[in-house]
């Protein structure tokens, strides 16, 4: 049987294939229309497998949980499409893999807490790295405006929302998968029950025209296929890996499809300076897992 670590990884690379494809697919789609389209893919994916007496089994607490978490999980979804097609796929991905930095920098400012030695190592080593990839070249090494120049551009702030609301879906993930222990492909599928409506509900109030919605090539229809089996995938491994332990470490080791992404998607789509922002995801995931480590350790 494989254990947590094995399925993270598995994951992390399920979604590392997806991310490529979908960056791919961004092309010639708006992000609310994929992501709509998706859904429902995905939703068709999961029939075969989910117990449909869960959902009535559940409390009025929790299903409202559930459907709460739905909504942020979809929110960040598509988010993260929004930054994706405006952004390299080698800067916007590095982005999401800094949630330890998020949870640490959190807990000094809002709790007052106090770090440890091995977790300050773990979170500099992280805002290093992303200082290296937010680099357009090694001269920019000593440029004290780099950061300003970040926040400044407006294009980034769809993968810093992601971030921040990817963070507080792994917390809801792991109480209704190791406390309340309703299966993951259930789990998955009552996601994907929710995001149908959500996608839908947006698209409608953006005043979109269903007809031209699925107006779908075979080429686009087969890329859709693709990227709803590595979503399945990536999010079944995921999920499944949680159940076993706890959600930081299963992150920490997923975070290895950022480097992926980073180097074979960068590579596909002719982006630049990829020496230099694979040093500073591998610096990242490397800190990030030094940081959980610390605080779960």
């Amino acid at each position: 049987m494989i254990d947590w670590i094995g399925l993270a990884v598995l994951s992390a690379f399920a979604s590392a294939g997806a991310a490529i494809t979908q960056k791919r697919v961004l092309a010639y789609s708006s992000p609310l229309v994929f992501s709509f389209l998706l859904s429902i893919v995905n939703f068709a994916l999961f029939l075969p497998f989910v117990q449909y007496h869960i959902l009535l089994t559940l409390s009025t607490s929790a299903t409202l949980l559930l459907i709460a978490k739905s909504i942020i999980n979809n929110l960040a979804f598509l988010l993260v499409m929004i930054g994706l097609k405006n952004l390299p796929i080698s800067r916007a991905l590095p982005i999401l893999a800094l949630t330890p930095a998020i949870v640490a920098l959190s807990s000094i400012v809002i709790l007052n807490e106090n770090l440890a030695a091995l977790q300050w190592v773990g979170l500099i080593g992280m805002l290093i790295g992303a200082y290296l990839v937010e680099m357009k070249s090694v001269e920019d090494i000593m440029n004290t405006l780099l950061f300003r120049n970040v926040l400044s551009d407006k294009s980034i702030y769809p993968i810093f929302a992601a971030l921040a609301l990817f963070s507080l879906s792994a917390v809801v993930d792991r109480y209704f998968l190791s406390h309340i222990k309703i299966p993951v492909t259930s789990y998955l599928f009552y996601m994907q029950l929710f995001s149908l409506p959500f996608f839908g509900a947006m698209l409608i109030l953006k005043r979109h025209s269903l007809k031209k919605v699925f107006e779908v090539t075979k080429p686009q229809l087969y890329l859709l296929l693709l990227i709803g089996i590595f979503t399945v995938l990536y999010r079944y491994t995921q999920f499944a890996a949680i159940a076993l332990a706890p959600a930081a470490l299963v992150l920490a080791v997923k975070r290895i499809s950022v480097l992926i992404s980073t180097v074979v998607g960068g590579n596909i789509f002719a982006e630049k300076n990829l020496i230099l922002k694979s040093i500073g995801v591998i610096l990242i995931v490397a800190s990030g897992f030094l940081l959980l480590n610390a605080m779960t350790g």
